[in-house]
């Protein structure tokens, strides 16, 4: 098998290591030393909490005007090509990424990444729908014990509605059997395909490990100020806590 040897300085786009506080913010700039394609986008942290903001050379990546849980870029999440940010970045240009941490760690970020010509180039101000990254719900949500809550986002801009993935925030409390969506409304359309108010669907089928790769996807569209919102039920006597996001698909 031939070996192609990798351009330098073209391997992955990383940020300074951050220690946050608990419930204190963070930021992770990245800057390229050559235009590159950006790939997979992988947050390497012990702790939960959310990812706020998204941007390429100052323009936002997030599609919604919510934030997304950490835990969708976690190492072991199976979403290779879900999160590949698929932007070119040039010579010079950052690549950022912002948020809260629910508890102290250290973090930093990964994304892989492809040397392209700088011919090959496009600015952000001519990707278009191309920018539609993330869709993000809540970074983190709180769900009374016992009750059903509904999580809304709005729409900033036309996109398509790709790989849901919700993290349970506080397992050691709450198991992910305790926790199931009872309803999913895009702009006032239910898309859970069974009967209304009986028939649910367990968060965990929805977790950044689940293994469905093609039911899990949405792909449904959305129109900029459209709602997005999603109906969890909470059996455990206790609070829980869950972060959802959704990967954007290409228009």
């Amino acid at each position: 098998m031939a070996v192609i040897s990798r351009q330098a300085q073209a391997f992955y786009l990383g940020s300074a290591q951050h220690l946050a506080g608990a419930g204190a913010a963070y930021k992770l700039s990245g800057t390229a030393q050559i235009p590159l394609l950006l790939e997979d986008l992988i947050i390497p942290t012990t702790a939960l909490g959310s990812v706020d903001t998204i941007t390429l050379a100052g323009q936002s990546l997030m599609a919604s005007d919510s934030g997304a849980p950490i835990g969708m870029f976690s190492v072991d999440a199976q979403l290779e090509g879900f999160r590949s940010v698929s932007c070119p970045i040039n010579t010079n240009q950052k690549f950022e990424v912002s948020g809260v941490m629910n508890a102290a760690a250290n973090i930093g970020m990964s994304v892989s990444t492809s040397p392209i010509a700088p011919a090959q180039y496009v600015p952000t101000s001519q990707l278009g729908g191309a920018l539609n990254y993330v869709f993000g719900v809540a970074g983190t949500a709180a769900l009374g014990a016992g009750a059903t809550t509904t999580i809304t986002a709005t729409c900033l801009r036309d996109c398509v509605l790709g790989r849901l993935v919700i993290v349970n925030q506080n397992a050691a409390g709450v198991p992910d059997s305790d926790l199931n969506i009872t309803s999913i409304l895009v702009e006032g359309i239910e898309l859970l395909s069974g009967e209304a108010g009986v028939d649910v669907i367990n968060t965990s089928t929805c977790s950044a490990k689940a293994t469905d790769l093609s039911g899990l996807q949405l792909n449904y569209p959305i129109q900029a100020n459209g709602s997005f919102r999603i109906s969890i039920n909470n059996a455990n006597a206790g609070a829980a806590t869950v972060g959802i996001g959704i990967f954007c698909l290409p228009v």
